[in-house]
């Protein structure tokens, strides 16, 4: 699709033979846009090493699945929930909590992103990323808080500037 706001012969030269022409009478046009992509790489690369909630009923069960891939996981290695899940497809409606996470695996780094939402860590992960220090070497000027054992930024949306961490 070509669109031009220009004299009708410098439009000619972008058109094809094949391209209808419309005349817009001074109207605007947005096209409309298909996102249409894969995470290949990302994906690719990890993708028997993540873990898959598609479908997973209930935090219990989700927190038993972070269990048996501590059981196989190389020391300090990540265990990853990466999109793919969301709080609300759960019984309880929620995510699993921090203290959750540390009772089913304390040993290794836990991450788990519900969509673009928000993201979940326990306190091996906390710890390997310094989240502290990242945090204010991002943005030195905001305060953060804890709150019964999570850090909490002000933001609750990945779009509105910073994510959410649990």
């Amino acid at each position: 699709m070509t669109i031009r706001r220009t004299p009708e012969a410098h439009v000619a030269a972008y058109c094809g033979r094949r391209e209808r022409r419309r005349d817009l009478r001074q109207r605007r046009v947005i096209p409309g846009l298909i996102d249409g992509h894969i995470h290949a790489v990302r994906a690719g690369a990890c993708w028997d090493r993540e873990l898959h909630w598609t479908g997973m009923p209930d935090v219990a069960a989700a927190l038993d699945s972070i269990r048996a891939a501590a059981g196989s996981c190389q020391p300090g290695e990540w265990i990853r929930a990466v999109g793919g899940w969301h709080p609300s497809q759960f019984t309880e409606g929620r995510s699993p909590t921090r203290g959750e996470l540390d009772d089913a695996c304390p040993d290794h780094p836990v991450y788990l992103q519900a969509l673009y939402q928000h993201a979940v860590l326990n306190s091996a992960a906390q710890l390997t990323i310094r989240l502290r220090l990242f945090l204010s070497a991002v943005d030195p000027g905001r305060e953060y808080e804890q709150l019964d054992g999570w850090l909490r930024h002000g933001q609750t949306r990945f779009g509105d500037g910073m994510p959410r961490f649990r």
